[in-house]
């Protein structure tokens, strides 16, 4: 399944003894059993869905992409709720996202292209790790040989 641009798989945690939600690219290391998974007695996915936090989300954000970037728009379709050509040729996209912060990792993802329309705490999220960004890579300070960055 595919939220916020991630991809995800949704199974059952040993660990935990639960029904958890794996993001894929955070997976390092897979080995294939020859036990087989047995979905778990009344089990339904559309009621995990709309119960669980992790799919709720708690921000709606819209972007403009003018008509020199519409393309970057097309090219991420994954993560757009909705996707709306105007006349000039620009498009504006509305996406969900969990928080604050990961609206604004999506944001950050897609670069310069994209202008908030809203919300504007989303903006000043943004603006504001921007400027901590740039900070950090301001910074004199060189790594030692072998230290990494």
């Amino acid at each position: 399944m595919s939220r916020w641009g991630s991809q995800y798989c949704i199974g059952y945690c040993h660990q935990r003894q639960g029904v958890r939600t794996f993001r894929l690219d955070r997976i390092i290391d897979l080995e294939v059993l020859d036990q087989t998974f047995v979905e778990p007695a009344g089990f339904n996915l559309q009621e995990y869905l709309a119960t669980d936090p992790f799919f709720q989300p708690t921000v709606r954000a819209r972007l403009r992409f003018g008509p020199e970037a519409a393309l970057v728009a097309l090219n991420n379709r994954a993560y757009w709720e909705s996707f709306e050509e105007q006349p000039d040729g620009a498009v504006l996209v509305t996406f969900a996202a969990p928080n604050l912060e990961a609206a604004a990792g999506v944001v950050l993802r897609i670069g310069f292209p994209a202008v908030i329309v809203e919300p504007e705490a989303l903006r000043e999220l943004v603006r504001a790790q921007a400027r901590a960004i740039a900070a950090h890579f301001d910074s004199t300070d060189q790594p030692n040989e072998g230290e990494l960055i």
